[in-house]
């Protein structure tokens, strides 16, 4: 891809520490996020896929390694800085149900405001611009508590828009979500990455839309290791989709591009 890399790690071991003792969870990552591009990240439950997301975030510190942004060693950046460079969503129910979308979505702005956090005229026309971008404006007075998770969601993305973030990571952003409500998401986060040049880095269990909207996919395998490449390479490679649930009961169909049960005969 022509776009210029945004996010790079190389050597990077996440994991965690407790007092003296270090427990990696994914190491030597080389991995390269660009402006332009949806990421997708795949794996089974506990791999480490949102560990390695956090520490991605600098919610937490790698365990060795560097991570850059901008050619700018993460741990450079002060807190402001940070959060005026990467936008995060977490995948989280618990949301305050007493702010109104407005308000929630007005939370993305705090990186630029004051002491107060009070908005002014351009970050309110900033917010509105935001809502309408993800479709969620004609629900701007409404409470969080109100909405469906599908809209929830998209309230969520705003606040990420709303930061002026080049980069936007999220933890399985579908995860609460119908069928219908995932493949908009999905394309919703293809379509900022495609049409605003955002560097988007999620990870998912939603192997048929991940295949069929990210410009490239990371896989972390049974055994910890992290593939990465185009849809296509690694659907195709034995070593790549088709063998990320090995023994689990699963086979990766690739006329559907997704996985189905193996069935036995019962006696």
């Amino acid at each position: 891809m022509s776009e210029p890399v945004i996010l790079t790690t190389r050597g990077l071991t996440a994991g965690y520490r407790s007092g003296r003792k270090a427990t990696p969870v994914l190491s030597g990552l080389n991995l390269d996020l660009r402006r332009g591009e949806m990421v997708s990240l795949l794996g089974s439950n506990g791999i480490g896929k949102s560990t390695l997301l956090r520490t991605l975030t600098g919610v937490q510190y790698p365990l060795a390694g560097t991570i850059e942004i901008d050619r700018r060693p993460i741990t450079d950046y002060t807190v402001r800085q940070l959060a005026r460079t990467l936008g995060i969503v977490y995948t989280d129910r618990t949301l305050a149900g007493a702010l109104t979308v407005e308000e929630l979505v007005g939370l993305g702005r705090h990186p630029y405001t004051g002491f107060f956090g009070r908005l002014d005229s351009d970050d309110r026309r900033i917010v509105a611009r935001a809502m309408e971008r993800v479709g969620i404006s004609h629900k701007r007075g409404d409470h969080l508590a109100r909405l469906s998770d599908g809209e929830r969601q998209k309230a969520m993305i705003a606040k990420a828009l709303a930061q002026q973030t080049p980069i936007i990571i999220m933890d399985e952003p579908t995860a609460f979500l119908d069928a219908a409500s995932r493949i908009e998401t999905m394309s919703l986060l293809r379509d900022l990455a495609d049409d605003d040049n955002k560097a988007i880095l999620l990870s998912t269990h939603d192997i048929a839309p991940a295949i069929d909207l990210s410009h490239r996919l990371w896989i972390v395998k049974a055994d910890r290791t992290l593939i990465a490449g185009s849809p296509d390479e690694l659907t195709a490679r034995p070593d790549g989709l088709p063998s990320l649930f090995d023994g689990r009961g699963v086979a990766f169909d690739p006329a559907a591009r997704d996985f189905k049960a193996l069935r036995h005969k019962s006696r």
